[in-house]
């Protein structure tokens, strides 16, 4: 006569079962409650990002921010760093990186719009 299969496995009482599903309901019932973030200030730094760039390109991007540091009120320089802000936004399907394309206009984006 053959054994039946489930004779091979242990069994396991609905006890034991209810109890360790009352303990992992204790245990992980506390994890939903954690309040979030909110921060003090507006000008809080949530999160760094890393760039992915290397090499030429990298040289090239600070080159542009530094040039765009220096002349704050030139928007041909603002909208070759935003294009590459959302460029690489694009590329790493990183929706992050267009705070910094916007960040590029940040003279322009107070004032009123044209008339």
């Amino acid at each position: 006569m053959n054994p039946s299969p489930r004779s091979a496995n242990p069994d396991y009482s609905p006890r034991l079962i209810g109890v360790c599903m009352a303990w992992a309901m204790f245990a992980f019932g506390f994890v939903g409650h954690a309040e979030p973030h909110v921060p003090s200030s507006g000008s809080e730094i949530l999160e760094r990002l890393n760039v992915n760039v290397s090499g030429k390109q990298a040289r090239q991007v600070r080159e542009l921010q530094q040039r765009t540091l220096a002349d704050r009120d030139n928007p041909a320089l603002a909208c070759e760093l935003a294009r590459f802000w959302i460029q690489q936004s694009r590329l790493e399907s990183n929706p992050r990186y267009l705070g910094r394309a916007q960040a590029a206009f940040s003279p322009w984006w107070t004032q009123p719009g044209p008339n």
